[in-house]
């Protein structure tokens, strides 16, 4: 479960720039640890992968990868495809209830994105994911937000970003949902919650040590929405995580 927050923490380590300048391949290790929002799962740090790419047309951030289909001074739309990292394996729990239910995958997820840079160092994105996997088959709607600190110096970079999602009854129902099936097994109450909002924050800084090697820390927070809170499965709604990882430019 430690995955989704910090995957998703990833689109925002690297500078903004525009989808005009290509950028060489950056690839690079990082760490990550934080709270779990399931009860019963395992929190150990893990280590996660730093990628980010940009040529004219096909680009790489985290975990996601793209296609630029138009870009203008201030708008640019995108189709993307990338992986949703909400797991819940019961094999790694320890109480026999939340081991009997059923294991919830990653979903593929792909996707429409109409970006807006409204000055140097923002970027205002709107995109609608769909799951093409047969586990939830949901719509996603999100907004997604990037900053760039103007104090930020030649070397050192500080930076934001915001995302506010909407999920519907499917997805909630297939990672937070407790089926009929379900509940005779565990002994765990049924429930199937409606849809709910998202919001995950992230504050990050970028510290470039040579002209190829840069060292980034993020720390996030995501919040699931008070629909969830009588989710059997949730353990909190509102999860903190980090990330601190080094990349190497490949120029």
């Amino acid at each position: 479960m430690l995955r989704t927050t910090l995957i998703a923490a990833l689109l925002a380590p690297f500078p903004l720039t525009t989808l005009a300048q290509t950028e060489p391949w950056s690839v690079g290790i990082g760490v990550g640890g934080g709270q779990a929002i399931y009860h019963d799962q395992d929190n150990k740090p893990m280590p996660l992968p730093l990628l980010r790419y940009r040529g004219e047309h096909f680009f790489v951030e985290g975990d996601t990868v793209g296609v630029t289909v138009f870009n203008t001074a201030k708008l640019s739309g995108a189709l993307l495809l990338r992986s949703e990292m909400q797991e819940y394996n019961p094999a790694d729990a320890k109480q026999l209830a939340f081991a009997r239910l059923d294991k919830r995958r990653a979903s593929p997820l792909a996707g429409m994105q109409l970006s807006y840079r409204p000055g140097q160092f923002d970027s205002l994105a709107f995109t609608v994911y769909g799951d093409i996997s047969q586990h939830h088959r949901s719509v996603i709607p999100a907004i997604g937000w990037q900053h760039r600190f103007a104090a930020s110096g030649p070397d050192t970079q500080y930076f934001s970003s915001a995302e506010l999602r909407f999920h519907g009854k499917k997805y909630n129902r297939y990672y937070y949902g407790i089926s009929t099936a379900e509940s005779a097994r565990s002994g765990l109450a049924a429930h199937a919650p409606a849809a709910s909002e998202q919001f995950e924050y992230a504050l990050g800084v970028n510290h470039r040590i040579s002209p190829s090697w840069s060292l980034t820390a993020i720390a996030s927070v995501r919040n699931i929405g008070r629909e969830l809170d009588n989710s059997p499965m949730v353990a909190r709604r509102r999860v903190g995580s980090l990330l601190v990882g080094a990349s190497y430019r490949l120029d």
